[in-house]
Order: structure tokens, then sequence, then C-alpha cells
């Protein structure tokens, strides 16, 4: 691509190995004089909403940023998230990607507009020339260095966030190019660590998520004989690593696996976090996609004995089989969900008798249901119809007759004989009131009032 010498930055340095597209126009505002809100006025207005730099997917910006700095292209576009449609994730449906660690931290509105903690390496941006961050530090799948080791969420110092852009209402100053050489907070300068050998669990996390980058590289994987698509492969694993992260039986399906790995020093897991596997910590994650990852070896063998042994039901942690990528699909896995999900009629009929046992009363088909997948024995609710307007009109107006008149208790039974007569003149109109009443439409709130206003009339008579 050849671009006009009047239309180039006057400083446009190129993108780095591996580095963020976020990273790269943050050196080029740098090297122009200008911080991150100034140099945000000259870039193009991006399609969409999402204030990430990284996950903007709009060709017309990815052009005028080629033709302001003499870089092809689909080459900008690499260094974000955008070309990973179909390789990372299936499909981007939201600003939060499966596998892509989001900057903004959740909270309500004005918090979650705040830059959330990022992970980082400060031994790479200590030896760095140039510091510059790099892209695939915002992979869930890729929590360690395999340099130096597990990547910082925080400052290793102070314990402050880190992260060299700002959204929303964060305050400018604290981010920009100078973040990525020293802690904004306290001020001390990125070092490089005394790192010692790698334990089980970092070289279990280093070799997946080797393989993983080189399944990216490939655009397959290799499982069970098959060559799998990456984005297919990365999507049935990012299901099984939510599973473990359930707050219902997360812990102990961990536990479980972590058995079958003595090596890996298996602890109580308290460092797990909530909510998604993206907002966990790089320690947190790296034992995640160590547990998932063995878990999804010789599918579905590994998963069916996890359920079996701990007692925990598939579908609370893993979605029907149709909504599984194909090379997770078997026999096995669908005998399982039937088999869980179908009751005996034996079965369904003990239970309402039960039911009906303990209520004095059958249950209907909800309240069963409820009952046999809970063990919880619904309350009673006695099954009543709205009252009509018409009779709602004829209760009006006789609750407006004053008691205080001359009219006698046996008026007002005939009026009330009369209502009913034109609104049900197939009812038995010379029973007694009581009974009638008890055939008309009623509210809880309409029968007590009437009724009162029987008992006084027939006293004052």
């Amino acid at each position: 691509m050849t671009a006009q010498p009047s239309q180039l930055w006057p400083v446009h340095s190129k993108p780095l190995v591996g580095e963020a597209l976020s990273s790269w126009l943050l050196r080029i505002a740098d090297g122009n004089g200008l911080d991150q809100r100034s140099f945000k006025r000259y870039l193009p207005k991006a399609h969409g909403t999402s204030a990430d730099l990284d996950l903007i997917d709009d060709e017309a910006f990815f052009t005028a940023i080629a033709t302001w700095s003499a870089i092809p292209p689909e080459h900008v576009a690499a260094l974000g998230f955008a070309r990973d449609e179909g390789l990372v994730f299936i499909q981007k449906a939201t600003d939060h990607p499966d596998w892509i660690i989001p900057r903004d931290r959740l909270g309500t509105w004005p918090e979650k507009r705040h830059v959330a903690s990022q992970p980082f390496c400060p031994a790479c941006f200590a030896s760095d020339v140039t510091p510059y961050y790099r892209k695939v530090w915002r992979y869930a799948f890729h929590p360690i260095c395999p340099e130096h080791g597990f990547l910082a969420d925080r400052c290793p110092r102070c314990g402050a966030p880190f992260s060299y852009l700002a959204l929303g209402s964060a305050s400018w100053s604290r981010y920009g190019a100078h973040a990525l050489r020293h802690c904004t907070a306290c001020g001390t300068p990125f070092a490089k660590p005394q790192h010692g050998t790698f334990d089980a669990l970092e070289q279990g996390a280093i070799a997946i998520q080797s393989a993983l980058m080189n399944g990216l590289a490939a655009g397959w994987m290799q499982h069970g004989g098959k060559s799998i698509p990456i984005a297919l492969f990365l999507r049935g694993l990012h299901i099984v690593a939510e599973a473990l992260l359930n707050p219902e039986h997360g812990r102990t399906m961990c536990a479980w696996v972590a058995a079958h790995h003595p090596e890996l020093a298996y602890s109580d897991f308290s460092f797990l976090g909530e909510g998604t596997l993206e907002r966990q910590t790089s320690v947190a994650r790296a034992w995640v996609l160590v547990l998932a990852y063995w878990l999804v070896q010789d599918w579905p063998k590994h998963w069916i004995a996890l359920l079996q042994e701990t007692g925990i039901r598939s579908p609370t942690c893993l979605p029907h089989q149709k909504f599984l990528p194909a090379w997770m699909h078997s026999d096995e896995i669908a005998q399982l969900c039937i088999r869980e999900n179908r009751r005996s009629p034996e079965e369904i009929a003990s239970a309402k008798k039960l039911l009906a046992k303990l209520r004095n009363y059958p249950p209907n088909n909800a309240e069963l249901t409820t009952f046999m997948n809970t063990g919880v024995v619904p309350p009673f609710k006695p099954r009543t119809r709205p009252i009509s307007p018409e009779v709602r009109q004829a209760f009006s107006r006789q609750l407006q007759v004053n008691p205080g008149t001359a009219e006698s208790a046996q008026k007002c039974e005939d009026s009330l004989r009369q209502c009913v007569r034109e609104l049900y003149p197939t009812a038995l109109v010379d029973d007694p009131l009581s009974e009638l009443l008890e055939d008309m439409d009623d509210t809880e709130t309409s029968l007590p009032i009437l009724k009162r206003q029987q008992r006084s009339l027939r006293g004052k008579s």
C-alpha cells in the first residue's frame, strides 16, 4: 500500500511483533506528542459502540489507519481481535466474546465505565527496548509468559490495577504510554523478577497454551485422531471450563479432576473468583485451563466418569447436546441426558400419590414437576376464576344500598336473585342466597363484603 506523504502521521512507527492494536496506536500518539484523549480526536469514528480499540471491527476504520500509517489494512485489522472470529470465537454477538479478557469492569453505572486490570508481564516490559502490550495477553487461554511465569494482574508492589487505556470517566492522567514502563499508582518501575523453575501447574498450562496457539496458526486441532476446526475446539473447551466455574458444583468438579493429578499440588481452590472465565485471575485461569483440557481429552470418557463418581447431573452444568460443537456429540452424552431427564411412569405415579397425600389435594403437572425436581412440597393454591365485569357491576350496585333504609332483607334478597337470574338464567334461583353466591364468579374481597351486607340487613329487619 502506497500513501501520499501529506496523508501520513508525522510519526508512524511500525507495529512490533505480537503487539495489540491499542498499544500500537498509543505508541503513535506518544511519538506525536499527544495523549490518549487528544489523539482519539484524530481517529476515525468506528462503526458500533465498543470503547475497546482492540474489539473494533470496521473496515473503514482499518483503511483510514492504514492510510495514515503506511500499513496494509489487513495488517492493521490483524492487530486487534476482528480477525479472530472463526478462530478464537465463533461469532462476536456481544462486545465480550469468548476467550477475550474484557477491558471494562463489572458494576453499576458509572463504576462499570472504569477500566479493569489487564494481565501483563512486568518482566517483559522491563526487558523491552520499547515497551509494548502483547495481544496474546488478553487471551484467557494464555495465562503464563513462557519466559517469566504467570502474568501479573496488578502491580507487584502496591496491588493497583494495571491498564494503559482509559475508559469513560476514568482519570486520563493515569493512563498512556508511561503506564507500560512503571505503575501509575505508586510510580515503581517494572522490573524483571527472579524466576526459578516452572512448577507442574505452570508447565501444564504452558504446554496447553502452546498447543492452542499452534492450533490458531494452523486453523485446526488434532483431537481423537480427527482434525477439528480450532474455533469449534475452543468453543467446547470454553463450555467445559465454564462448567468448572459453576457456583453450585464447580469446586466439587475441580477437586475430582485435581485428584487425578497429584503433581499439581491441589488446594481448596479458594482463589477461584466470581464471574466468567475471562474475569478470573491468571492463576485461576491456568488451573481451569489445565483441568478443562484434561476433561476434553478422550471425550466423553473423563466427563462421564466425573458425573458418575460425583453424582452431579449433566444438565446442571452442560448445555443440551444440540448446543455443543459437533466433535462433542456422542451416543454416551445423548443417552446420559435422556436417562437423567426421563422418568418412568411408576416414578411419576408414586410422586403424584405422595404429593396428594402430603397436601390432601391432587397436584397439577407444574406442581408435580417442582416436587420431583426439588423435593419441595409446593404450597396449595385454590383454583379461583377472575370476576367478570358483569358480576363486578352487579356487586357494585348492591354494595351501594344504604343499610339505614326501610328496605327489608327480603327485598335485598329478591334484588340479588334478580341479578343472578339476569346473569345466570340456568341457575336455581329458588335455592338459598348463600348457595347462589357460591355459584357466582367472586373474588376473595367481594364475597366477604357482600355477606356482611346481608347480615347487617337481616339484623335491622
